[in-house]
């Protein structure tokens, strides 16, 4: 009777101990479940503040490939507009003379104006000082010169030049100083229809006098452009 008893008390204890560990168990799993349950959240909120940057991303870039697209537009109208007001047949020079010359040159001495300002189209010569029409049309040429009077001398200043296309005389600037210490500057203005390959130059007629003023100051030049 004894033994059934005790049996029976440790068939309980049995029981019981199950019981606890069965629920401890369940603790366990319902706290990792909860835990679970947490960190889903919280990679569902890191999911969605992914997916919202990753949108702001995609506007971004967006807008960066619209401002580059209309960029280049704007380039494009720029360069277009360039080339409006300096087409690419575009024919201008203008040169200035800065190299000092022999005042004692003789007639038909060309004079070269070396330094180049301009020279679109690429028709003047800065060593020979001619321009070459590269193509035809109307055009027209203006040239300058200066003469200084000075004492000590009964030559005062004087030159005469002319412009000459194709070894004809079509134009003719004069500058000559009557006092001493006197300045005299002088323009010249013609416009001529040009075949291709025609040349322009300015040359003395006759031998010039006294002192030829030639400085930086752009005293002499000479210049021309297409107008038709």
């Amino acid at each position: 009777m004894k033994t059934d008893i005790t049996r029976s008390t440790m068939s309980r204890q049995v029981f019981i101990l199950f019981i606890i560990f069965a629920y401890s168990e369940c603790i366990e799993k319902c706290q990792n479940q909860d835990k679970l349950i947490e960190r889903l959240d919280r990679l569902e909120s890191e999911v969605h503040e992914l997916k919202q940057e990753n949108k702001l991303l995609r506007y971004e870039i967006t807008t960066l490939k619209s401002d580059s697209h209309n960029g280049d537009n704007r380039t494009a109208v720029r360069s277009k507009d360039k080339k409006r007001l300096i087409g690419d047949d575009t024919v201008a020079f203008y040169a200035v003379l800065t190299s000092t010359f022999d005042k004692n040159i003789g007639p038909h001495h060309v004079f070269i104006y070396d330094h180049i300002e301009s020279n679109f189209g690429g028709g003047y010569n800065s060593n020979t000082g001619i321009f070459t029409a590269p193509k035809f049309g109307v055009f027209a040429f203006l040239w300058t010169i200066a003469a200084e009077g000075t004492t000590g001398s009964g030559d005062y200043g004087e030159v005469e030049t002319e412009l000459i296309v194709n070894a004809k005389k079509r134009g003719y600037a004069f500058a000559d100083t009557e006092v001493s210490w006197d300045d005299d500057q002088t323009t010249g203005f013609v416009i001529v229809q040009l075949n291709q390959g025609d040349v322009v130059y300015v040359r003395s007629t006759g031998t010039p006098q006294g002192n030829l003023q030639v400085n930086y100051n752009g005293s002499w030049t000479f210049s021309g452009w297409q107008i038709a």
